[in-house]
């Protein structure tokens, strides 16, 4: 009788796990496309502003989100 539920449970985790991994993976395609500041990029600029031809704001969002939905994977 619990064998059911295993596999439910088990089935409802790996589509969890696929939509972890589609996420992830749009997030890491916006931050490498050509114009984009890729994933180990500096968002400072030599003298340690932040620079002006990204949106630092963003593209920090999006890496904490990176690391914070692979972590939940």
């Amino acid at each position: 009788m619990a064998a059911p539920n295993l596999k439910a449970e088990t089935m409802c985790l790996i589509e969890k796990r696929e939509t972890i991994e589609t996420e992830m993976n749009a997030i890491i395609s916006t931050l490498t496309q050509p114009s984009g500041p890729g994933l180990t990029v500096n968002l400072l600029d030599f003298e340690g502003f932040p620079r002006s031809d990204i949106d630092v704001h963003a593209v920090r969002a999006q890496g904490h989100h990176l690391v914070v939905v692979g972590d939940n994977r």
